[in-house]
This record gives structure tokens, C-alpha cells and sequence, in this order.
């Protein structure tokens, strides 16, 4: 009785040991709070512009964005940073990408995750999103999508001018391992590297001490 309930506790371990050094190793992507706007901003005569908005997931992996362009617009680049907003002038992320990539007036910007819980030179999760649009040749159009807020809650930044009660119209999206939600592994393996920045190593190292410390108890008592 003994030799058969080891058996299946060791079987059990080494599942539940698989199970999650595959859940640690499958990441899928959440939608952040989201912006959701109607009215279109022409970006004919804008060079950048800048958004305030709180990360309220950990790895951020791109935006979301509403936009409309023309046809002859459809090769001219976007160019997306992050930055902090109370550190240094630096760019956590820099992105370009076609304004032709649309789908349904809808632009996803991808770029490597970005740990929002560990960042340099700050001690906020409060982040930037500025938006550099191409200079429009004549007789081209395109435009992004923003909302009106008539309490002035938000503000974008025009070409460095404040703009109360405009928001842009954006989705953060966010990417988490399967495994997160109920062991942090990402958090753990964030900024470190070789089989330590691995986070299906972590159920994998956890799991094997478990199979040995069994295997001991278990010749501990054979030798009684």
C-alpha cells in the first residue's frame, strides 16, 4: 500500500510539475483600459502628440490605436514611444509602424514587453504615449481617433500644447504567461538572465526538489 501510494504521489508531482512549466512557458495578451472615442483629429498639422496613462498590467507589449488614412498615406511611417513621466527624457519603447497597417480603423503597435513594474529612473506606473505622425504631403489626409470629455478629466498635448478634455482613443495591451495569475513567475525571471530570466525554470526547480525530497523520505524510511 505503501510502494503504490509513493508511486502515485511522484506521478501526481511530475504532472502537476509538466502542467505547469507549460503554463509558465504559453503567454496570451489582455486588453488594458481601454479609451474609447468617436471623433476623428486630422493629423495634417501635427507633430506629435502626448498621453498620460497609468500601466495596469505588468508587460506591455502595444497599443491599440484608432485611426483613418488614405490610400496615398498607407507607406508613411508612425512613430510610437513610451516613456516615464517623472524620469529622465528617455525612450522605453520606440515603434514604427505603416499607417497602411490598419484593420477596421484600428492600428496595433507591437514591440518587445516592457516590465512596467521595474522601470528606471522612476517610481510610478503613470507612462507617456507620444505619437510622432509623418508630415502629410499635399492633398492627403489622415486622422486619429480621440474623445471629448467635457469635465476636462484627460489632456493630451498638441505640439507641446495642452488640449483639456481630449483623450486619445487607445487600447495598452498587455502579455502575461498562463502561469501568472497564480504564481508570478515573469515577475521573477524580469531582468535576469541565462536560466534565471527562463520562467518555466522556476515550477521546473520547484518540482524537482519536491520528486527528491520525496525519493529521500522514502529511502529514510526503507532504512527504519
Amino acid at each position: 500500500m505503501g510502494l503504490i501510494f509513493f508511486r502515485l504521489t511522484i506521478i501526481c508531482t511530475m504532472g502537476l510539475t509538466l502542467l505547469a512549466v507549460w503554463a509558465a512557458g504559453q503567454t496570451r495578451e489582455l486588453p488594458g483600459e481601454a479609451v474609447v472615442g468617436a471623433e476623428l483629429l486630422s493629423l495634417a498639422e501635427v507633430a506629435t502628440l502626448e498621453q498620460r496613462f497609468v500601466a495596469n498590467g505588468q508587460w506591455l507589449v502595444g497599443f491599440d490605436l484608432g485611426l483613418r488614412a488614405d490610400a496615398a498615406a498607407a507607406e508613411l511611417p508612425l512613430q510610437v514611444r513610451v516613456r516615464t513621466t517623472d524620469g529622465l527624457p528617455i525612450d522605453l519603447v520606440r515603434s514604427s509602424v505603416l499607417m497602411g497597417s490598419t484593420d477596421a480603423g484600428r492600428l496595433m503597435v507591437r514591440f518587445a514587453p516592457l516590465n512596467t513594474h521595474i522601470l528606471p529612473h522612476t517610481i510610478t506606473s503613470t507612462l507617456l504615449l507620444q505619437i510622432d505622425p509623418p508630415p502629410l504631403p499635399p492633398a492627403v489626409d489622415a486622422g486619429i481617433v480621440v474623445r471629448q470629455s467635457r469635465f476636462n478629466q484627460e489632456t493630451t498635448f498638441i505640439n507641446g500644447t495642452a488640449e483639456p478634455g481630449l483623450s486619445l482613443s487607445f487600447t495598452p495591451i498587455y502579455q502575461q504567461t498562463l502561469l501568472d495569475p497564480f504564481w508570478p513567475v515573469s515577475t521573477i525571471a524580469a531582468w535576469r538572465s541565462g536560466w534565471l530570466g527562463w520562467p518555466p525554470f522556476y515550477p521546473l526547480l520547484i518540482g524537482g526538489f519536491l520528486i527528491s525530497l520525496l525519493v529521500a523520505l522514502r529511502r529514510l524510511a526503507l532504512a527504519r
